[in-house]
């Protein structure tokens, strides 16, 4: 069986169109998914280290805010009391693109 083309013939184009709009969209569709994930980890974190010192700030208890921390699977990186305040800094491992990166918050509370 043979097949006869003519020089020029677009048979076979509106596939490869096709093929290289899906690969586009799985490029992007990773993209998309990549930032939206980041970005929840961006609230989580800001999340736990608001927690963290809410938690350590009537005591001044940095343990308090290390268990916190914890419990809202971050990890605490530093904790200072100031006076009646307590500084913290939160940080939280997250796996993006076979990449782990570590997002960090910081936040103080105290009396008003």
């Amino acid at each position: 069986m043979s097949e006869n083309r003519r020089p020029g013939s677009t048979r076979g184009a509106a596939t490869l169109l096709l093929v290289a709009v899906l690969g586009i969209a799985v490029v992007v569709a990773a993209g998309g998914l990549a930032i939206s994930r980041i970005a929840v980890a961006r609230v989580r974190v800001s999340s736990a280290a608001d927690l963290a010192a809410l938690a350590a700030a009537p005591d001044r208890d940095c343990a308090k805010a290390r268990s916190v921390a914890r419990a809202n699977r971050a990890h605490l990186l530093a904790c200072e009391v100031r006076g009646s305040d307590v500084e913290v800094t939160v940080g939280l491992e997250v796996a993006v693109a076979g990449r782990s990166l570590e997002l960090i918050a910081a936040s103080r509370a105290g009396p008003p």
